[in-house]
């Protein structure tokens, strides 16, 4: 497991089970640029995630997870949680505000939204079935979520737990394998390991908190106006299936002959895509017409 410390030479590096030195409770932090070990810290239990901040180490295990400070790596929050062999966590980015996700511990199929700035708590049930993945915007603002059956994104803000917008991925079960929110909250998108990456628009979910008037939002999330696509069979009362065609379906996608796929969205509308046979790929989302992004670049990592 490595995670990257936004642009730096810092990494987070969790061991494995078949690695002599360092095993699966092992959590390295590395400078890449002096090449030295920073800090290796021994957890009791197996790692099964691990998140950078600039101020921060949250390192996630089955019912625990642990908050370091990555100046002194010092313990500065240990958080009993529910089962959660998944190792799903949220965190926010920005400095100003340090937000936190988790399964609730004694909720089951609850997520518990801190907000360690003002030492407030929020309790949401997003799915009925089990949570399968979880992230946050890199402001903490907005919450994304999917459950096992990977049908439906669904859309949260972080300040009240409010309920904002159901996204549809597909009528068939799917293993949600990322979650990504852009930079600027205009765009969440999916991947599974069907292969698609599905591109849906939050402008629903940035307007309904522009008019709640509760919650400062980003000048770049006040104009954007592009919506998803509908269903003409969205009218049809909801026993005949009218409430599941009334949900919104991605107004992009990237169809990539893959098992499944990691991605982040770049600069200038892109997104950068690392897919399991270790292909990248560069993407470039249509803001007028929507569909199909148009590859800019693919290469091979291996």
């Amino acid at each position: 497991m490595c995670t990257m410390l936004f642009k730096t030479n810092i990494f987070g590096l969790v061991g494995s089970e078949n690695n002599p030195q360092y095993k699966h409770n092992h959590v390295i932090i590395w400078d890449d640029k002096t090449k030295t070990v920073l800090c290796k810290y021994t957890i009791k239990e197996k790692v099964l995630n691990l998140k950078l901040r600039r101020d921060r180490v949250v390192v996630v295990c089955h019912s625990k997870i642990y908050v370091l400070n990555l100046k002194t790596f010092d313990i500065i929050d240990n958080i009993e949680t529910g089962p959660n062999p998944n190792g799903l966590v949220g965190i926010s980015y920005i400095e100003s505000k340090y937000i936190l996700v988790y399964p609730s511990k004694d909720k089951e199929n609850h997520l518990t939204i801190k907000h360690s700035d003002t030492k407030k708590f929020i309790y949401i049930s997003p799915h009925k079935n089990k949570l399968a993945y979880i992230t946050l915007s890199f402001n903490g603002l907005l919450l994304a979520t999917a459950s096992e059956d990977g049908k439906k994104i669904r859309i949260f803000e972080t300040e009240s737990g409010e309920f904002l917008q159901e996204l549809n991925r597909g009528s068939e079960k799917a293993d949600i394998k990322c979650i990504s929110i852009d930079f600027k909250n205009q765009f969440v998108a999916a991947s599974s390991e069907r292969g698609t990456i599905h591109i849906w628009s939050l402008a629903q979910s940035i307007e309904k908190i522009k008019k709640s008037g509760k919650i400062p939002i980003m000048e770049e999330e006040k104009n954007y106006k592009i919506s998803n696509v509908g269903s003409m069979f969205a009218v049809l009362p909801s026993f005949l299936g009218g409430g599941y065609f009334k949900n919104e379906w991605s107004f992009a996608q990237v169809r990539l002959d893959e098992p499944y796929s990691i991605f982040h969205f770049g600069v200038e509308n892109s997104l950068i895509i690392i897919t399991s046979t270790g292909k990248y790929y560069k993407t470039k989302i249509d803001l007028q017409k929507g569909g199909e992004c148009q590859i800019l670049q693919e290469e091979d990592l291996f």
